[in-house]
């Protein structure tokens, strides 16, 4: 049986420490967590989300939105456990910029006692490169002000409408810095802009989605199940949407995380087989062949590359 083994990082050096394919092992779910539910918040030790994301916006009423900065903040500073976890990023989702309240809420949340403590921001609703560029300048002038590395505060950027996926190319163009680790698909607001029945099952959108943001180099994730007392219905939701290409799924309830967790995971099958390719094409490799058989099948280069991604999903470290 094959050992998975993790990356075990110190809190001093993680958040500095990860670069791109660190994200890609470590982003797979993303649980909501009502920004003024302070119970809620202060249950996230216990839950297994790779992402904890503390929501200011649409699990939040407007006369709340004060109220649930207060206790966002409470919870970064006096939650030690969450915080210094070598097991979860923490990604506050703030309110979009239309809204008038993103500036506000980034200068709240980000400031030289909480920063050490946050890996970054959950943007929502973005349609268009000049909405893009304007929460890029914010968050750098910010760093900035601060005196905090630059760049060192990620972003997952949400697209929920028509506008923002046909200008999605455009927006992950500008991610030149890398600031964008992640984008999301949103579903539910996909569907209100467009008109449409949620029904569906949206594969077009969500593939032209994944493909876009996978070409710039950003993690695909997809939008929450709503049915969060029906498994079944996620699991037939996550099989669907990893064939169009994403890595991760967003989560509403606590119960959701440890099923989109093991089905965004690589199973020990997988893991066994992609170290065997890997092993033999290397052996062959040696000898000055780049083709081969392994269980039947022929490896080639790409395959050969593709199980090392396996691996790196899977966090396996030979």
């Amino acid at each position: 049986m094959i050992k998975i083994i993790k990356k075990h990082l110190s809190h001093s050096n993680f958040r500095s420490s990860l670069d791109l394919t660190d994200y890609s092992s470590r982003i797979k779910s993303c649980l909501f967590i009502p920004g003024n539910q302070e119970k809620m918040l202060f249950k996230a030790e216990k839950i297994n989300a790779n992402v904890i994301v503390p929501d200011l916006e649409d699990s939040v009423p407007l006369k709340e939105k004060i109220n649930a900065r207060n206790k966002i903040l409470s919870f970064l500073l006096n939650n030690p456990t969450v915080s210094n976890t070598q097991e979860r990023l923490i990604f506050p989702r703030l309110n979009s910029l239309e809204s008038g309240l993103f500036l506000d809420d980034l200068n709240f949340l980000l400031s030289s006692q909480t920063h050490k403590f946050i890996d970054g921001f959950v943007i929502p609703k973005v349609n268009t490169p000049e909405e893009y560029k304007e929460i890029e300048d914010k968050v750098r002038n910010l760093e900035n002000k601060l005196q905090i590395q630059e760049n060192s505060v990620k972003l997952i950027i949400w697209i929920e409408s028509t506008k923002g996926i046909i200008n999605m190319q455009q927006i992950f163009q500008l991610n030149k810095n890398f600031r964008i680790v992640a984008a999301a698909f949103g579903a539910e607001d996909f569907c209100n802009d467009f008109e449409i029945e949620r029904s569906q099952s949206l594969e077009i959108p969500r593939y032209l989605f994944a493909m876009t943001a996978h070409a710039y180099n950003i993690i695909p994730l997809d939008t929450p199940n709503v049915e969060y007392k029906n498994p079944e219905k996620l699991i037939e939701e996550i099989q669907m949407i990893k064939k169009l290409g994403f890595k991760g799924k967003f989560a509403i309830h606590p119960s959701q995380v440890d099923v989109i967790n093991k089905y965004f995971s690589p199973s020990e099958k997988e893991i066994e087989e992609a170290l065997r390719i890997v092993e033999e094409f290397e052996k062959s490799e040696k000898i000055g062949r780049a083709s081969l058989n392994v269980d039947d099948k022929m490896v080639d280069i790409p395959v050969y590359k593709r199980a090392l991604k396996v691996l790196k999903r899977g966090e396996y470290r030979r």
